[in-house]
């Protein structure tokens, strides 16, 4: 595949991916409720071909073809816009921990009857 169409492709599909996520963030933040399994699902595929992607850049790069500036500079941006892919990422899942941790505190946690406590402390 010729390396111009490679990057276009590997930064369009960057570019979805991060909308994705950014989706993603607005439920998890703002709604603090779990993303929808359709949004999950979306985001299994794109990540698949984002993972394709990688490696169609890999066997440009395995080629040891010489970049043209505009590629060099393509390739800076795309790279950046995986960092925040990253960054945001990494955030989503903090969120997620955070908020399944508050889920599951309001399931697991049910006052205790003052008998119990008593029951408890005679034994």
């Amino acid at each position: 595949m010729d390396t111009d169409k490679t990057l276009q492709e590997h930064q369009e599909i960057c570019e979805k991916v991060y909308a994705l996520l950014q989706e993603e963030n607005v439920c998890l933040k703002r709604e603090q409720k779990m993303p929808s399994t359709s949004l999950l699902d979306q985001k299994k595929t794109l990540l698949a071909r984002l993972e394709k992607s990688v490696g169609a850049l890999k066997a440009v790069n395995d080629g040891n073809q010489k970049l043209l500036s505009s590629q060099k500079k393509q390739i800076i941006k795309v790279q950046a816009q995986m960092m925040k892919i990253f960054s945001l990422d990494r955030e989503n899942e903090q969120l997620l921990l955070k908020n399944s941790v508050h889920l599951n505190l309001g399931q697991t946690i049910r006052p205790v009857s003052l008998q119990k406590v008593e029951q408890a402390y005679k034994a």
